[in-house]
């Protein structure tokens, strides 16, 4: 899943001119200006969302254990995405709002 989000992330200003082209030559009408914007964005939010549940399926042994799997997952998902944002120099959080962030995400109340 990753490979193709990557795929379609390498290819995306070809796919952009043609969504772009498409949208100028057509009608102006609503309902085809709804399905190139479905067409730009369901695509990459199916890659993007897929993984987690893919990664949840791949590592549960059994249906006891879903939940579980799925929220350290999906933490681990968060953290990996705060880091990649702090090494970016992006927006920087105080730890203990990232640690409220990540007990949230993982189902632990706070």
């Amino acid at each position: 899943m990753e490979m193709a989000t990557g795929f379609y992330f390498g290819l995306f200003p070809l796919y952009f001119e043609l969504l772009k082209s498409l949208s100028f030559h057509s009608p102006d009408l609503l309902i085809i200006d709804i399905l190139i914007a479905c067409l730009a964005l369901l695509l990459p939010t199916f890659l993007m969302e897929a993984s987690i549940p893919l990664l949840t399926a791949t590592l549960t042994e059994g249906s006891k254990e879903i939940n579980t799997v799925h929220a350290k997952v999906y933490g681990w998902n968060t953290l990996g995405a705060y880091k990649n944002l702090k090494r970016l120099k992006g927006i920087q959080m105080r730890k203990d709002k990232v640690i409220l962030l990540l007990k949230i995400d993982m189902g632990i109340r706070p």
